[in-house]
């Protein structure tokens, strides 16, 4: 995923915003186990904007700060996808590849709703998610 990737009639036009809730809605197929390995162009961007300082890349932006900065989010997303997906990067990517599938990343499959039943809760969690 080249999140800097812009059509070639707006070079100088940023990213929409829907094109970079789009990337980020649809990303959990780059996880599923037959998804062929891809290169991951702009790691070294990407890197760069996980460890810079909130200041100068931070999560929220807007007014009132209401906007989830989404560029930052994918740049997030790349970072941790060339360590769990890239056999070069030598760090995650046995223990992705070990996951079983019901693990890994994928779509919601029901309606966030709040609830006060203890039961609701998964009772298994993984990462930010729960099983």
């Amino acid at each position: 995923m080249d999140i800097r990737r812009l059509p070639a009639n707006a070079q100088d036009q940023p990213n929409s915003p829907r094109l970079l809730a789009l990337q980020l809605m649809f990303a959990h197929y780059l996880f599923v186990p037959d998804f062929p390995e891809r290169t991951i162009y702009s790691f070294e961007a990407s890197q760069k904007a996980v460890y810079e300082s909130p200041l100068k890349e931070p999560i929220f932006q807007g007014f009132n700060k209401q906007e989830v900065n989404l560029e930052w989010t994918l740049h997030c997303l790349n970072f941790f996808r060339y360590h769990l997906k890239s056999r070069q990067a030598g760090s995650l990517y046995e223990t992705m590849e070990e996951l079983p599938a019901h693990q890994g990343p994928w779509m919601w499959e029901s309606k966030i709703r709040n609830s006060n039943n203890i039961d609701d809760i998964p009772r298994f969690w993984k990462g930010t998610y729960g099983m």
